[in-house]
């Protein structure tokens, strides 16, 4: 209740993992109730609760009436699951938010209502598909590193006609090669691109090429490129000032 006394724009409620503390006799502060409690804060613009093993979908209903949130991170959050996110559509004012490394998110539909977003991180969920572009149409940034559900049946609509899209993370996907060609045709302002420990193999070579815009490129871990292709690779992003991660170019068997 004390909160509430107070005019904070920025909390983190997030759990910090104690070397002293035993999974036996750990403490965890952060439960639903913290959420109710920072809820009737009139100006919070920022909210992270990440690694929250206590905050469930209840505790995220009643955060849906926050209206001045613009930030939230719900990171490692194991209890959230797709109903929790219902409530999330409420919070118009939404332009970045986290639920990465959250277990039992295996379906965002409902974050197509948050047309506002402008960076989502859904790294490691189980998620296979995304909402279209059309809900997310100043979208910037997207991160979904590690997210290996990803459906290649929907790769067009994943990662295709994002015009605003400036920055994709595709490490550990595994439609690598399949994703350039609607990237060149969809994101025309991309300027960084992770396609880190994923089955690229250097077949779309030319094509990430045509990507004008870019001025970070991340192939590290993909060891399907031929030699050829990876030289190739190198001396155009040192031609064009592009950032490239690629050490060692490692040569395919």
């Amino acid at each position: 209740e004390t909160l509430t006394c107070l005019d904070l724009g920025h909390i983190e409620l997030h759990e910090f993992a104690d070397p002293k503390q035993t999974e036996s006799n750990r403490k965890l502060l952060v439960t639903d109730l913290c959420c109710v409690s920072v809820a009737k804060l009139q100006n919070l613009e920022n909210l992270c609760l990440d690694y929250s093993e206590l905050v469930t979908n209840k505790g995220l209903e009643s955060l849906r009436h926050t209206d001045s949130l613009t930030e939230l991170s719900l990171a490692a959050c194991p209890k959230i699951t797709p109903a929790g996110l219902l409530h999330l559509a409420e919070l118009t004012k939404l332009r970045t938010l986290s639920v990465a490394q959250c277990e039992k998110i295996t379906d965002v539909t409902a974050l197509g209502a948050l047309s506002g977003l402008q960076y989502l991180n859904l790294d490691d969920t189980p998620i296979k598909t995304v909402p279209p572009a059309a809900c997310w149409p100043v979208l910037l940034q997207l991160s979904l590193n590690g997210c290996t559900e990803l459906d290649e049946a929907h790769t067009e609509m994943i990662v295709g006609r994002r015009q605003t899209l400036q920055i994709i993370s595709l490490g550990g996907c595994e439609f690598a090669d399949e994703t350039i060609p609607f990237l060149l045709l969809g994101s025309p302002n991309l300027t960084h691109l992770t396609l880190s420990d994923s089955f690229f193999t250097g077949a779309s070579t030319k094509k990430i090429t045509k990507l004008t815009k870019l001025k970070k490129l991340d192939l590290t871990g993909c060891l399907a490129i031929p030699e050829e292709d990876a030289q190739n690779i190198r001396r155009w992003a040192t031609a064009h000032e592009v950032v490239l991660h690629y050490e060692p170019l490692t040569v395919a068997s």
